[in-house]
């Protein structure tokens, strides 16, 4: 008897403290900047590429319609369908918030009002499932611009540096030739490399402006067709490439991208760190290459 009494008081109880509609929300930070939040969770095209992360989900979401920091999202789960409104909150150059919400009416039954109670637990349950998926995704600088992007200091000091104009991009005998140029010139002033030599090439009209420098362990003399360079060892961003020339100047275009996504400026041009004699590796896929950008 009074086991039926407290079931018949929690019935009564839960019947009147549900409500008839219930409203899910789901608020979290993303830790990426606003235009690759927008990019990757209010673009479906790209919903594939971070939705695997998700584990045995019994929800599709599919947007309807979007602004370029809003969308609308309809949420289907076996027949039923239900409409929701997603926001992106800009609070600082690598934080995103995300605010996504929906409301479930459940009406007067009170059977139905128990079974919407859970059925919105779950929802919100599988929708912070699916922004922290996204999260994990777009916090790797992989993902989004295809190369590991760190921040570090650059460490040389000492530079000998030549520049040359061509018709083509320099090859791999050439910009080897324009390497031993500067290790020459290095050693008739005693001086000797101590890291790898780096590259910038630059298309100016129809030509191209190569830019060689060589890491050497102390200061020495310019001449007419060397310069010696003083480096600061400032903030830079560092990227690893393996790949021809093709790839490593997307890498330096994402790198670009990277800088204006965060709100930071260069002051010097980027170069690139050659770890491989390109000239003895005649397999292009396998160059060695870390891309250096100076940042502030």
């Amino acid at each position: 008897m009074l086991a039926f009494l407290l079931l018949a008081l929690t019935t009564i109880v839960l019947y009147f403290f549900l409500p008839n509609k219930l409203h899910i929300s789901s608020a979290k930070y993303i830790h990426s900047n606003a235009r690759v939040s927008a990019a990757f969770l209010l673009d479906s095209s790209n919903w594939k590429q971070w939705q695997p992360n998700i584990k045995n989900s019994n929800y599709q979401f599919n947007i309807t319609n979007r602004t370029p920091f809003s969308a609308l999202i309809r949420i289907k789960n076996g027949q039923e369908n239900l409409d929701s409104e997603l926001f992106l909150v800009i609070y600082t150059n690598d934080s995103t918030g995300v605010e996504w919400g929906t409301t479930i009416t459940a009406g007067n039954s009170f059977w139905k009002k128990l079974n919407i109670y859970f059925e919105a637990r779950s929802l919100k349950n599988e929708m912070n499932k699916t922004i922290e998926a996204l999260d994990r995704f777009v916090s790797k600088t992989e993902n989004v611009y295809g190369v590991a992007i760190e921040q570090t200091r650059f460490k040389d000091t000492f530079m000998i540096s030549h520049e040359t104009m061509l018709m083509h991009y320099p090859s791999a005998v050439e910009t080897d030739s324009l390497v031993q140029l500067l290790k020459s010139e290095a050693e008739s002033q005693t001086a000797i490399a101590v890291n790898h030599p780096m590259m910038f090439v630059e298309k100016i009209d129809s030509n191209y402006s190569v830019r060689v420098a060589l890491p050497i362990n102390k200061e020495i003399k310019s001449s007419k067709n060397f310069r010696f360079r003083f480096m600061i060892q400032g903030n830079t961003l560092k990227a690893k490439v393996i790949g021809d020339t093709k790839q490593i100047e997307s890498a330096i275009e994402q790198m670009r991208l990277f800088i204006s996504d965060n709100n930071m400026s260069s002051p010097a041009i980027p170069f690139q760190s050659m770890e491989t004699i390109r000239s003895k590796e005649a397999d292009s896929s396998k160059w060695v290459t870390y891309i250096y950008y100076p940042v502030m």
